[in-house]
């Protein structure tokens, strides 16, 4: 994970309308503010919108569900459109209506079987627009890996996000999942939290992880962060002495999987 300036800023959990002028892209705002105080999980979450184009009733349609979401009627805003699109096969807004179907499902109804099943959809259909957007491809990325486990990764860093201690939460997920990439999304978004508590520069991906690390008590935990400072530390900064530190120090852990990454990572260094 490399904290990248952390990513993109996140929306707030509460709903809000998009204007659909044409192709605005409905990429809603995944997790509020950063994914915490009541976000959900994953995906970074953007407004994309392209120059306006002719209307369309799919477009149309696309506005009164954008305007349902903000009234909190997500069910409804979500059947709404997923009939408007199957009953608009040939209108030239149906794969922004597509994607702006699965970020509902995604983001506000947490349904991600259903996203995963819109996505794929958009992906074999209009594979131009499901490429375009940074926001889709992570999505769909998460939603590919938590698959094997009926989404219940996803599901977890929800549950992270609304707990009474949402660091703590994070913390866990770490501890869970140190070699898989829900482990970056918690680091993520625990780096997220922190600067917005601190009002630290969240470019310093240094400062941020050590950060992070201080907030941690598990072992587990800690070594995982180790692993990401290790990385930092080689492949931004070409600083090997600093990074083969850390890597010792996350080839002791009694995780297996973790141990074994640390291990090929200090191979790697000599």
């Amino acid at each position: 994970m490399k904290i990248e300036a952390l990513e993109h800023s996140r929306h707030q959990r509460k709903a809000y309308a998009l204007a659909f002028s044409g192709l605005a892209v409905f990429s809603i705002m995944v997790y509020s503010v950063f994914m915490l105080g009541g976000e959900t999980v994953h995906g970074p979450t953007y407004v994309q919108q392209a120059a306006p184009r002719e209307g369309s009733a799919l477009s149309q349609i696309s506005t009164e569900a954008c305007d349902l979401v903000a009234l909190g009627e997500t069910e409804r805003a979500a059947e709404l459109l997923e009939s408007a699109i199957n009953t608009h096969p040939g209108d030239k807004h149906r794969a922004d209506a597509i994607l702006t179907l699965a970020d509902i499902e995604y983001t506000y109804l947490q349904r991600y079987e259903r996203a995963y099943e819109i996505f794929k959809r958009l992906e074999q259909e209009h594979r131009d627009v499901f490429e375009q957007s940074w926001a889709t491809d992570k999505r769909m990325r998460m939603l590919t890996a938590a698959f094997p486990d009926a989404f219940e990764p996803l599901r977890e860093l929800e549950a992270a996000a609304h707990c009474e201690d949402p660091l703590h939460g994070y913390e866990n997920i770490l501890v869970n999942y140190p070699d898989k990439i829900w482990a970056e999304e918690a680091m993520r978004q625990m780096s997220r939290l922190l600067a917005r508590e601190s009002g630290a520069d969240p470019a310093d991906t240094v400062q941020m992880l050590q950060r992070v690390r201080n907030a941690c008590a598990h072992p587990v935990a800690l070594e995982r962060i180790d692993l990401e400072l290790g990385n930092y530390y080689c492949d931004a900064l070409d600083a090997p002495d600093l990074a083969q530190k850390h890597y010792a120090q996350a080839a002791a852990s009694r995780h297996i999987a973790l141990a074994a990454q640390a291990r090929e990572a200090l191979a790697r260094l000599e």
